[in-house]
C-alpha cells in the first residue's frame, strides 16, 4: 500500500508513511514474539555468527522491538525501512545491505524466514535460505529442494550450538 502511494500519489506519501510508522511503532511494542525468538540471537552469538535483523517495517519500530526484548545486545544490524525507502521492500536488497552493515559477503548469510517470497528474494541475492514454520506459511509452502525447513526457532537453536 505504500508503494502504491508514493508511487500514485506522492503528495499523500509523506503522511501516509508516518501514519503506518506509528502503527507499527505501537504493533511492536506490544507484540509477543514467536517461542524461541528471544533465544535466537544469543545462540547465534555463541556459536560465533553475527545477527541481523532484515524487516520491511520502520527502523524505529523494529529498533524498538530488538529493545523491548532485550535483544540489542546481540543484533548488530538492522536493514529496514527509513522513511519512504522502499528498497527495502525488496528482501533481496535488505538483505545486501544488512551483509554490507556486518561487514560479511551475502553468500556467506543465512536468511531464516517464514515467507516464502522473503526466501526466495534472499537467495537470489545470494543468501542461503532457511524456512521457520514460525512464520505465517506452513511447511509444505515454505520447503523445496533448495529451502530446508525447521519446525521451530527452538530447532534452529539447537542446530547452531551443535555445529
Amino acid at each position: 500500500m505504500l508503494r502504491y502511494i508514493a508511487e500514485n500519489k506522492p503528495d499523500y506519501a509523506d503522511e501516509s508513511e508516518k501514519a503506518l510508522s506509528r502503527r507499527e511503532l505501537d504493533s511492536a511494542l506490544t507484540a509477543v514474539p514467536a517461542p524461541g525468538l528471544r533465544q535466537l540471537p544469543a545462540a547465534c552469538a555463541d556459536s560465533k555468527r553475527k545477527v541481523g535483523v532484515i524487516s520491511d517495517l520502520s527502523e524505529d519500530a523494529v529498533a524498538a522491538t530488538v529493545r523491548a526484548h532485550s535483544l540489542e545486545l546481540h543484533v548488530g544490524t538492522i536493514s529496514a525501512r527509513r522513511g519512504l525507502d522502499l528498497a527495502v521492500f525488496d528482501t533481496g536488497h535488505a538483505a545486501e545491505r544488512a551483509a554490507d552493515q556486518l561487514g560479511v559477503p551475502v553468500s556467506s548469510c543465512l536468511f531464516v524466514g517464514g515467507r516464502w517470497t522473503r526466501i526466495r528474494a534472499a537467495q537470489e541475492a545470494g543468501a542461503v535460505g532457511l524456512g521457520c514454520e514460525c512464520g505465517r506459511e506452513p511447511r509444505k509452502s515454505l520447503a523445496t529442494p533448495q529451502v530446508p525447513v525447521v519446525p521451530n526457532h527452538a530447532t534452529l537453536i539447537q542446530a547452531l550450538l551443535a555445529a
